[in-house]
């Protein structure tokens, strides 16, 4: 190996120009420093602005080639086309032939000519990520404009179609459940969640799966299913449906809880099919919350008759405790409507003059410009509204007055206040159990345990004027739906075994997980 150099600016080019090892390295990467006895030291423009200096044999260039490798792999390509060039000009030439001359090409001379600068396998990767991550239709890669990006910016790499597309979809979609199996098969205990829903009049399964690390302790999940419901979803059709995908990851005896909303159909599924009895049955009273369909339901007698009584095998069941609160901060606060004529005046007033409020801001662009403001819950909602009472009640009210909207009275201000302050710890207590970190089951008996103390709190120390039928409504729907949790000897063992010598004292448990105590 020879080699030349020229210096200009500080640094020397590297030029090759006969007897190489196997693998050559193009002087737009690599700038010769210095020689020592037994080696060379180059410079790597790749890694520019940082100086990274790298030391290689005289007769060999793997310290070179393995640190493109691992730190510039989309380099790799530019690699192996100067590794075939060495190896031409290496080759013994025949007698009479003349040595011709190799002109070293620049960067912008690849791009211009249209060199590749991944692979095709990493660029048909690529695209398919791009279609999952952004659940974009199989068809924008044949949308014209697509097309034409790609064959502009990589006019040497070949576009998949559709079809091919899908393949690759199908092939991947086969990987990942192959890899979550194996992974799955090492697990000893794990538990599944699962909804229905309609959507554009389709009716869909999802079943998502979570389980403990045994080294980390981390909740890791997984997705096993988002399948097409043909007909009605009623109770026997999702427990059929479930149970196919516990058995098709082979989990079925690994399952320790199944979780679903309130929803009839899944409450039906569980009682009629839970192999395990759970210590406390489910309510008579089933919520309708999920029914897609009418009220009015129809029984085909002839269905019934020919039944073949086939009977299926359901893990416990767990109400989703999120979805619970949710029902205890709508429909049973609409029974304090019903408890306290003076309580369902004010409320029906101020929430009227609320929502006409928000309304405009959705319906005239003008409003939108004078609310700035935008939220996802009516309590987040009448929480900004209670800040604005607080800090620019006079600026509310001019708004009410350019939007048309009825002022507020000053009973109603109260209301607002009192609204916010009795509904935090519902919504405290909501965003603790929906968290990702706190998704244990151990969480929930502490946490709904102080949400009551709070409640009991307001009931004997807080002055309210207006919402004390709001907070006993509150009370009585925590008790009801979730007054199961506290004799089911199940989830007060998985509570955390510490507060098991606390005897229900709850500052204890406030003590002991101050982070999600906090109401």
């Amino acid at each position: 190996m020879s080699v030349s150099t020229n210096r200009s600016g500080g640094t020397v080019d590297v030029v090759i120009q006969q007897s190489l090892p196997a693998t050559s390295l193009d002087p737009h990467r690599c700038s010769f420093c210095e020689k020592t006895e037994k080696s060379y030291v180059f410079r790597c423009l790749l890694c520019q602005p940082k100086a990274k200096f790298l030391s290689t044999s005289k007769t060999s260039n793997t310290n070179l080639r393995t640190h493109i490798q691992r730190v510039h792999p989309t380099k790799m390509a530019f690699l192996e086309m100067d590794r075939e060039r060495a190896k031409k000009r290496s080759a013994p030439q025949s007698e009479g032939e003349h040595p011709v001359a190799v002109q070293q090409g620049s960067v912008a001379h690849y791009f211009r000519s249209g060199t590749p600068t991944i692979s095709q396998e990493r660029f048909d990767k690529l695209i398919l990520n791009f279609i999952i991550q952004g659940l974009h239709p199989l068809h924008t890669v044949e949308r014209p404009e697509y097309r034409d990006l790609f064959r502009e910016v990589l006019p040497s790499r070949h576009l998949v179609s559709r079809r091919t597309l899908g393949r690759m979809l199908d092939d991947e979609h086969l990987s990942v459940k192959t890899t979550l199996s194996k992974t799955l098969s090492k697990q000893k205990h794990v538990c599944t969640t699962t909804d229905a829903w309609s959507s554009n009049n389709r009716s869909f399964l999802g079943v998502t799966i979570h389980w403990i690390d045994q080294e980390t302790l981390s909740i890791c999940s997984g997705a096993l299913a988002c399948h097409r419901i043909i007909g009605r979803h009623t109770y026997d059709v999702l427990a059929e449906m479930l149970e196919d995908v516990h058995r098709d990851f082979n989990i079925k005896d690994k399952v320790t809880l199944t979780t679903t909303d309130n929803g009839s159909n899944f409450l039906k599924a569980f009682s009629v099919f839970s192999e395990v009895q759970r210590t406390i049955q489910d309510r008579e009273e089933e919520d309708e919350e999920e029914e897609e369909e009418d009220h009015t339901v129809f029984i085909n007698v002839t269905d019934i008759l020919n039944e073949t009584g086939e009977d299926h095998n359901l893990p416990p069941h767990q109400r989703c405790a999120c979805h619970t609160l949710n029902l205890i901060a709508t429909r049973d606060i609409e029974g304090a409507l019903t408890q306290s004529e003076p309580f369902k005046k004010i409320s029906r007033s101020t929430l009227g003059k609320c929502q006409a409020l928000w309304s405009q801001q959705q319906r005239s662009t003008q409003a939108s410009d004078v609310i700035k403001d935008k939220w996802n819950s009516t309590f987040l909602a009448v929480e900004r509204l209670k800040t604005c009472i607080l800090t620019k009640e006079q600026e509310l009210q001019e708004t009410c007055e350019k939007l048309q909207v009825t002022h507020f009275r000053v009973t109603e201000l109260v209301f607002i206040k009192e609204y916010v302050q009795v509904m935090a710890p519902l919504a405290k207590a909501l965003d603790v159990l929906q968290s990702n970190r706190m998704a244990y089951a151990g969480v929930l008996v502490p946490t709904i345990s102080i949400l009551l103390e709070k409640m009991d709190q307001m009931t004997h120390e807080t002055n309210l004027h207006h919402c004390n039928p709001l907070v006993d409504a509150i009370i009585s729907g925590l008790k009801q739906r979730f007054g199961y949790i506290f004799e089911d000897a199940r989830l007060q063992g998985e509570c955390i075994p510490t507060l098991a010598n606390d005897e229900g004292n709850l500052s204890q448990v406030q003590h002991r997980i101050p982070g999600q105590c906090s109401l």
